[in-house]
């Protein structure tokens, strides 16, 4: 049976989900949920329904706005995507008259960091080992993810040996296992090294070698003073001009050149200032000496091999004298 509805008669509509119509319960019950939320500060699960280039609207019973300055920055990137998905938001602002509902999700996130920055700072130790994830890259240095805050990687700290570019040692998104350095500001800043994780390769090479050893090298630069040279990974040393020939030169450009091999003398190590002096004319003077004693010893073998022995000269003699 059909029932008849008179002209100007008031009659009730229910809403079956999506946004309610004026005039109803489910409209009233909308904005009195909006009103507790946004006096308790509670948060809630609402869904995107559309955008605009202002930022984003919610379906909560009724129309809401997520403006773009309250969105994450991952959100608010990319607000399209998010069409059709659900957010945490927090209601900033309940306008009934003016049929203004604000929200913000930023809020969430923020609060969410905060508690992870929190948590993570009361692990954290200098000297400690921790893994974090590469976010931005800056010319002094990167900024590392561990774990819900920022720590600076400085250039300095990358490598042992020198890094012009910080994007050659690592790159955003890369999982890195850094060493904490020094945590100043109640964790407002953080130091990172990477370098660290390894021994000073200085150290290493103090205990390897000796001043007065002999050594082979590379030139890497030429320049009026002299020639820096490399050793090994991370060690590199000086040979001044005076050193590296028996002319006399105001320079070493024209005596060497980028990617001679050289072999030289230490005559100077110092591992905590990271100084290594060496000289090829000291190799040389010590390869001549070592040439010419080598000499000396085979002439005297051969002058004994050549001069006569008693027994050489009398051995049939002194036979028959036996006999």
């Amino acid at each position: 049976m059909t029932e008849i509805i008179e002209l100007s008669e008031d009659i009730e509509v229910v809403a079956e989900g999506g946004i309610a119509d004026g005039n109803t319960k489910e409209y009233d019950s909308a904005w009195a949920k909006m009103s507790y939320y946004l006096a308790s500060g509670e948060r809630v699960d609402v869904l995107i329904v559309d955008q605009n280039r202002g930022g984003l609207i919610a379906d909560m019973g009724i129309k809401a706005f997520i403006p773009k300055g309250n969105l994450s920055m991952t959100v608010a990137r990319n607000m399209d995507k998010y069409i059709g998905q659900t957010l945490t938001v927090k209601v900033l602002e309940v306008d009934q008259d003016n049929d203004r509902v604000l929200l913000s999700e930023r809020v969430v996130t923020d609060e969410d960091n905060a508690k992870q920055r929190k948590e993570t700072l009361a692990t954290l130790k200098v000297g400690a080992e921790i893994e974090g994830t590469v976010k931005r890259i800056a010319e002094f240095g990167a900024f590392v993810d561990i774990g819900g805050i920022d720590g600076l990687l400085h250039v300095s700290d990358m490598s042992w040996q020198r890094v012009e570019d910080p994007n050659e040692a690592v790159k955003v998104k890369d999982k890195v296992t850094v060493k904490i350095l020094r945590i100043d500001d109640n964790g407002k800043r953080i130091s990172l090294g990477l370098k660290q994780l390894t021994e000073n390769p200085w150290n290493v090479y103090r205990r390897e070698a000796n001043v007065g050893d002999t050594v082979e090298c590379t030139v890497i630069k030429v320049d009026s003073f002299g020639a820096t040279v490399n050793v090994r990974e991370a060690i590199d040393g000086v040979i001044q001009t005076r050193d590296l020939s028996d002319k006399r030169s105001d320079t070493a450009v024209g005596i060497v050149e980028v990617g001679d091999v050289l072999v030289a003398k230490i005559t100077d190590l110092n591992a905590k200032e990271r100084k290594l002096i060496l000289s090829v004319n000291a190799a040389k003077r010590d390869t001549e000496r070592a040439e010419f004693r080598s000499y000396l010893k085979d002439q005297e073998q051969k002058e004994k091999e050549l001069t006569p022995t008693l027994g050489d000269l009398f051995g049939d003699l002194f036979n028959d004298i036996k006999d």
